[in-house]
């Protein structure tokens, strides 16, 4: 009786050493927050060093009292990093909940400050229902995504969320998209919030579920949605230390998850690679940041050596000390944007040919059919006229259809045609792509072309259909502008820019409506000449609309 009313004593986890001569240590990630349950062995801290990435497992066991450290913060060997509270008695007690569970009995969940303790919450349950804390993690989003920021958050604690119930908005580096849940219970906490840059895989909530627990799912490929299994206390198996001598490398695992730290997985995505490829040197193959750069530079040494692609320009002056300045962050959209175009005018020899359409007969075929295009849908514009147009030029003309492949010297000439039309909304400028253009009406392509065009503005397009263009369309607007240099939108080889309609009077005195084309072209792959040829076929064309039917 006398040891069950001892008072409780606190203690202190302090950094242990890392490693020698680490000097620099970053808090990547805290795993844990004041109320919870922290057993020995169990991961308290994602570090990254000055060497590697690497998981701190926890000395002590206990309630965690108060934490003294926060994310991103420069760290020592030897300084406090939180406190827990500590009972002779309550340590055994819970040393006795983190042993496995017997077949008979369901696996513990987690415990937060003001709620039920894991034994009373289940007696309380049927029998016949298990409840378990699940994770719903980042899914991938797409192919090359590199950063990720959190537009809305559209749950909060408390809620009851269902499957498909959508969650987040999120700008990628390519467009805004809603992210449904693929997990249903009740939100218990969530760790992201509005403003936040995220990555694939990254923890978004974590909600109590009514049904059994489900064995962890790896987030290595495309999937909706990853679920994690997560007690609040883990079982007694300690993961590996953090720092151990070096052993003989070993190749990944055929089949399975690669055995690696969560910020070396992130790392690994950041810099493009594969980490199921990378041979890691640690315990049965643990692959750390170490073998991620080896494997990087490898890669490196093995490719031909390209131009080098600015990412910078000199230092920008001081601007406040002339008056008050305003900074905001680039969207993720602007950020991919000013990369590409970086890119695509470091690698492409743009040239660019202008001429004048007459557009008078074009224009009265439009006004006469557009309410044929309403009553589908869509609006009969001029831009998807020329949408058609061109996409009828690429038939004739191939070499605008295609892509080259310096590293391999070859030309991939592609048998679809996949005109994307460039659309400006309140993130910066998107493509949706119409497929298989050529084999669509005008009035088909009117529908399609409203349709994208309004979900690109509102933020909903979807992934899928801003990728696989052929050939881009770009339109200056009504307002102003006549001739300009439109980028190529890499790795197309060609883009044509219609700049803004205005009217002249022919030598006979009647009023012809003219249209400004600007084309610019890959001269690595389009000569001068053939540049002229296409272009005026798409002038013929407007000029006189009976030859997409005689020309096919």
């Amino acid at each position: 009786m006398k040891q069950e009313e001892r008072k409780a004593m606190s203690r202190d986890f302090v950094l242990p050493e890392l490693g020698e001569n680490i000097e620099s240590i970053e808090v990547v990630k805290l795993l844990i927050s004041p109320g919870d349950a922290v057993t020995e062995d169990q991961p308290v801290l994602a570090l990254e060093t000055d060497k590697a990435a690497v998981e701190v497992p926890s000395t002590l066991s206990g309630v965690v009292k108060e934490v003294h450290v926060g994310e991103g913060d420069e760290i020592r060997v030897g300084q406090i990093i939180f406190s827990v509270e500590v009972q002779q008695e309550a340590e055994t007690q819970s040393s006795a909940e983190v042993l496995p569970p017997k077949e008979t009995q369901p696996p513990p969940t987690a415990v937060t400050p003001g709620t039920a303790s894991p034994s009373s919450a289940a007696a309380a349950r049927p029998a016949s229902a298990t409840a378990g804390v699940v994770q719903f993690t980042i899914p991938e989003l797409g192919e090359n995504i590199e950063s990720i920021e959190i537009v809305k958050v559209m749950v909060k604690p408390g809620d009851t969320v269902a499957v498909d119930q959508v969650v987040l908005e999120l700008e990628t580096d390519k467009a805004a998209v809603e992210v449904p849940s693929s997990v249903a219970g009740v939100v218990t906490d969530v760790r992201v919030k509005a403003g936040d840059a995220i990555t694939v895989g990254d923890v978004v909530f974590e909600c109590e579920s009514t049904s059994a627990p489900a064995e962890p799912v790896a987030s290595e490929g495309p999937a909706e949605a990853v679920i994690q299994t997560t007690p609040a206390i883990k079982p007694a198996e300690a993961p590996p230390p953090p720092v151990r001598p070096a052993t003989a490398a070993q190749p990944p695992p055929a089949g399975g998850r690669v055995p690696a730290a969560p910020s070396v997985r992130k790392f690994a995505r950041e810099i493009g690679i594969d980490i199921t490829q990378v041979t890691g040197s640690g315990p049965q193959g643990r692959v750390s940041a170490d073998d991620v750069k080896r494997h990087s530079k490898q890669l490196n040494e093995s490719r031909p050596a390209a131009a080098a692609v600015p990412t910078a320009g000199p230092p920008l002056p001081q601007f406040e000390k002339w008056g008050d300045v305003r900074r905001e962050r680039m969207s993720g959209i602007r950020r991919k944007t000013a990369q590409h175009m970086a890119h695509t005018w470091s690698q492409v020899p743009h040239v660019t040919v202008f001429d004048t359409a007459d557009v008078t007969q074009m224009e009265d075929l439009r006004k006469r059919f557009a309410k044929k295009a309403e009553d589908a849908g869509g609006k009969l514009t001029m831009g998807a006229m020329i949408v058609k147009v061109a996409a009828q030029a690429l038939r004739v003309y191939p070499n605008f259809n295609a892509s080259i492949d310096m590293e391999k010297q070859e030309i991939i000439y592609k048998n679809y045609c996949n005109v994307g039309v460039a659309v400006d909304t309140e993130r910066g400028l998107l493509v949706p792509v119409i497929r298989n253009t050529d084999e669509k009406s005008m009035i088909e392509i009117a529908v399609e072309l409203l349709r994208i065009a309004e979900k690109a503005r509102a933020g909903k397009i979807e992934m899928q259909e801003l990728e696989g263009g052929t050939f881009t369309v770009t339109n200056l607007g009504r307002t102003c502008g006549t001739f300009f240099t439109p980028m190529i939108n890499y790795p197309e080889v060609a883009i044509l820019g219609v700049g803004r309609m205005f009217q002249e009077r022919d030598l006979e005195g009647n009023v012809r409506k003219k249209l400004p084309l600007s084309l610019s072209f890959d001269h690595r792959m389009i000569d001068g000449a053939e540049s002229v040829r296409f272009l005026g076929w798409i002038i013929e064309a407007l000029d006189e609309p009976l030859l997409l039917s005689l020309d096919g």
